[in-house]
């Protein structure tokens, strides 16, 4: 029994290490722009050496008779364990680079020297100790001077880091400060507390490591929330970028559609200024051009007026509705326009939409009127919903002919208009569009066989 829980604690504390090596290893760490990024692949070196290290001590526990006379597996024992408190103590300098000390340059020297003095060193035991008094002194030696004075420069270097985390408004900064923390418990029982031969020790340090794990895991929460960060910044500057090129094209429409009627204005003040300076005046022709200034001002108006509408959204007033009882407003308020159309309407009664009323049958009203100017020989509108899941789908179905389809994907663009200059100002869809997306709905087109098909999609009741 006490071999098995032996085994099985050994087999834990090695896959601590491992498990914190691979946390590390499978982070993506090439958009970030955290300085400790750079050092935490170091990390992942030392638990991985370290948790391969007390496997194989658990392997020499199993396997001692049989190894006994074999003097490389020992010297190889204290090799892995220098090596991964080297990686440690490497994590620790890398993360010096990122605090504020003064005396860095100092520790970068003495780190130096100590390696140095100590290699020689225990080159010289070697052949002068025997070789269980060797493995022994100078597991102790590594332990004492490279784990321990490892362990708590690289916890006191992310202590200090922690700070500047602070300082930033980094979440997770704390987490920063106890793996610190915990790598310094842990340096501080693997090194100079170091308890030999007991299973306490051996607990302890499992712990510990559970310890760093778990730390760590709330350390590297840094990094996502550093990418999601990048992620909205990216986001906004693609929005913003594109919102610029909108503005863009929509401030040259405006220019355009309202350059048209003040330069015909302004050439008929010319042209009546003329006329007015001459000898004869001629009343109907000044009648004339006074009418065609008019209406070049009234259609500028119309086309302020209609920017207006577009660009100041009204606060919508929400409500479940039959729709049919909108549709039905819609058509008596147009009732002077339908007077020779036939109107098949196709909407059950009981279908309900969640909706701002007015603005919807502004919409309804928009689309009817388009589907009144595009047919020229049959006088025939369809309406007809149904639902969709826990939506409606208005579709309102002309017999004008349709759209050309290579003029499709322009109609929703402001100012474009297939209608004669007279008759619209290519805003009406573009206004739609606009309240439907704030009704959390959708608005496209199609065509059928003999006309243009507009396809409404409201949210019902309680969505």
């Amino acid at each position: 029994m006490y071999e098995l829980f032996e085994f099985s604690l050994y087999m834990l504390y090695g896959l601590m290490f491992m498990a914190i090596s691979f946390t590390i290893y499978f982070r993506d760490f090439r958009f970030s722009h955290l300085s400790i990024a750079k050092a935490l692949p170091t990390l992942a070196v030392f638990a991985f050496i370290h948790g391969m290290h007390e496997w194989s001590e658990l392997y020499l526990i199993i396997y001692q008779q049989e190894i006994l006379i074999h003097s490389t597996v020992k010297v190889f024992k204290v090799a892995k364990l220098w090596i991964s408190f080297i990686a440690l103590g490497y994590f620790a300098l890398q993360m010096l680079t990122m605090t504020r000390w003064r005396f860095r340059s100092q520790l970068y020297l003495l780190a130096q020297l100590i390696t140095i003095l100590f290699l020689f060193n225990s080159i010289s035991q070697f052949y002068l100790q025997d070789l269980n008094t060797f493995v022994h002194d100078t597991s102790l030696q590594i332990r004492w001077f490279f784990g321990s004075a490892a362990g708590i420069l690289a916890g006191l270097s992310l202590i200090n880091y922690s700070k500047k985390l602070q300082f930033e408004e980094r979440q997770s900064a704390s987490s920063v400060a106890l793996l610190g923390i915990s790598i310094i418990v842990y340096g501080i029982f693997a090194g100079l507390l170091y308890i030999e031969n007991s299973l306490i020790g051996v607990m302890i340090r499992t712990l510990l490591a559970g310890v760093i794990l778990f730390q760590l895991h709330n350390t590297l929460s840094l990094f996502d929330a550093e990418r999601h960060s990048q992620i909205e910044r990216s986001l906004q500057k693609s929005f913003h970028n594109k919102k610029l090129r909108d503005m863009g094209g929509f401030s040259s429409s405006i220019a355009h559609e309202i350059k048209t009627p003040l330069s015909s204005a302004l050439m008929r003040c010319d042209l009546l200024e003329k006329h007015c300076n001459s000898d004869k005046i001629n009343t109907d022709e000044v009648n004339r051009q006074l009418n065609l200034i008019r209406k070049g001002l009234l259609s500028t108006s119309h086309i302020s007026q209609q920017l207006l509408d577009f660009s100041h959204k009204k606060v919508a007033n929400f409500q479940t509705l039959p729709l049919v009882n909108i549709v039905d407003n819609a058509l008596d308020l147009m009732e002077h326009r339908l007077t020779n159309f036939t109107i098949e309407k196709n909407i059950a009664a009981d279908l309900c939409v969640y909706v701002d009323e007015l603005q919807i049958e502004e919409v309804i009203i928009n689309i009817i009127n388009n589907a009144v100017d595009a047919c020229t020989n049959e006088k025939l509108v369809k309406i007809q919903a149904q639902q969709k899941g826990m939506r409606v789908q208005l579709a309102i179905i002309d017999v004008g002919g349709g759209i050309n389809e290579k003029q499709m994907s322009k109609v929703m663009q402001p100012f474009f208009t297939t209608k004669d200059k007279s008759k619209g100002t290519g805003l009406g869809l573009t206004v739609c569009q606009s309240i439907i997306e704030q009704h959390n709905g959708s608005l496209y087109l199609s065509n059928t066989e003999n006309g243009l098909q507009v396809t409404i999609e409201l949210p019902m009741e309680g969505v």
